[in-house]
């Protein structure tokens, strides 16, 4: 799912994934969608839809399909593979992936995890 509903506080800008918490912090509160990708903020669900699900990327190993922020799409980029048809990355490789995917998205996600 490459959108999610989420919840801001008016006063703090926390974001909430349920309204109620949201309420209780800051009372005053905005719904906004996020990109689960990149984790940004849309006004719209469909902002949210295309901001990183129209840039993908082809796996020239296995064909098969990922987004170019998700981490496999990382993968690609720095290895010439993703994750399903060869999981064996060197300790450089490893490194720059999940930094670039760090860079990307701005949350750290381990390759091996």
């Amino acid at each position: 799912m490459p959108a999610k509903l989420v919840w801001v506080c008016g006063r703090c800008m926390e974001r909430h994934d349920h309204e109620d918490d949201a309420i209780e912090c800051c009372v005053e509160v905005w719904n906004v969608w996020a990109c689960d990708t990149c984790n940004s903020d849309h006004n719209t669900k469909d902002e949210a839809f295309e901001c990183c699900a129209g840039t993908e990327i082809k796996c020239p190993v296995c064909a098969r399909d990922y987004r170019e922020k998700d981490l496999d799409g990382v993968a690609i980029r720095v290895a010439g593979h993703c994750r399903v048809c060869n999981p064996h990355y060197s300790y450089d490789e490893q490194f720059q992936i999940e930094h670039h995917h760090e860079v990307d998205t701005g949350r750290w996600e381990g390759l091996n995890a």
